[in-house]
Formats: structure tokens, sequence, C-alpha cells
């Protein structure tokens, strides 16, 4: 199964283009037009509370595509190298 990825951008085009890329990189998308909509906003409080409830990264703009695929993949070898017992530990918590 595909790593899902959230992505969330008001800009329309962009958010199209960027799950365009990433779908073609791979990844399973699933879209948000803003913040709210997708759980997540930008100041540094709501970064921090988005890490302390699982969020593994947090990009914002402005962003390079590279950069956010080289970050998409090594999370991906991160969570590849991790024990499942030791995920399992994240979803006791």
């Amino acid at each position: 199964m595909p790593a899902l990825v959230l992505l969330i951008d008001q800009d329309r085009i962009g958010r199209d283009r960027l799950a365009t890329q990433l779908l073609e990189a791979g990844f399973q998308v699933a879209e948000a037009e803003d913040g709210h909509q997708g759980l997540a906003l930008a100041s540094l409080g709501d970064k921090v509370r988005g890490f302390t409830t699982g969020a593994d990264d947090y990009l914002t703009k402005p962003y390079a595509s590279e950069e956010l695929l080289a970050r998409l993949q090594a999370l991906l070898r991160v969570r590849a190298s991790t024990p499942q017992q030791l995920r399992a530990v994240e979803v006791l918590r």
C-alpha cells in the first residue's frame, strides 16, 4: 500500500500540480483546501502540537518539490527500518 500524504494548500492549481507529482512518485494523496479542513496550521504552536499528536514532518511555503520528495523518502526509510514492535508502542501512548 502506498504511503499517504496529507496535502494542504489553498491554491487549487498548486495543490493539483503537487498532488500529480506525488501520485507519479507513488504516494497516495489526501487533499485539503485549508488548515482547518486538513487539521494543520502554520504557527509554531500548531506545528509543535502537530508533532506531539503524531505528525512525522511539516513543510511550509515556500518549498521546493525536490525537498518535499526527499523528505518523504527519508521518512519512509526511517519507517521501514523501525521494527514493528516499536511502532506499536506509539499507538499505545
